[in-house]
């Protein structure tokens, strides 16, 4: 069975109300595996299928099935071979409260935050500035409570 690396044969979308500010990859089942990577922006990625090794900040870790991941900017990452799809809105660091920066990548349950497919949908579909800044506050309102982002969880990019 051939292997897609990373983003081959996935729908990219960059929503125009958003000026850069947000990026959208929709990938359908597959077999995929992603090198190793540091993430520019704060992730929020939905995978279907089952659970997987990853290798975040250099220790291995499984990514549970059908769960969503939230990674921050400065996390490195790599994705063992894997079956599945996923939907992952990443957003610029910019957007994101500074204490999101520099840390590790986390899982949550699905049923903790919104549907990451749905809000994506709404952002490519938003035809209105305000009404996209609305959906992405609202998506990173939902990652605030679900206080995944702790000063035990996320480190100071400038420390060891």
């Amino acid at each position: 069975m051939a292997t897609d690396v990373a983003l081959a044969n996935c729908r990219l979308h960059r929503p125009r109300q958003l000026d850069g500010r947000v990026e959208i990859v929709v990938a359908g089942r597959g077999v995929r595996r992603f090198p190793a990577r540091v993430s520019a922006g704060f992730g929020v990625c939905v995978k279907y299928g089952a659970a997987h090794d990853v290798v975040v900040e250099g220790r291995g870790l499984v990514y549970p099935a059908d769960s969503v991941s939230l990674r921050v900017p400065g996390c490195v990452w790599a994705s063992e071979t894997g079956e599945h799809g996923f939907v992952s809105i990443d957003v610029a660091a910019d957007s994101i409260p500074p204490d999101w920066k520099g840390g590790p990548m986390v899982f949550a349950a699905r049923v903790s935050l919104p549907d990451v497919a749905q809000v994506a949908e709404r952002l490519v579909r938003a035809d209105d500035p305000l009404d996209a800044d609305e959906v992405l506050t609202q998506l990173l309102d939902s990652v605030v409570a679900t206080k995944a982002f702790t000063s035990e969880t996320v480190r100071d990019p400038s420390g060891p």
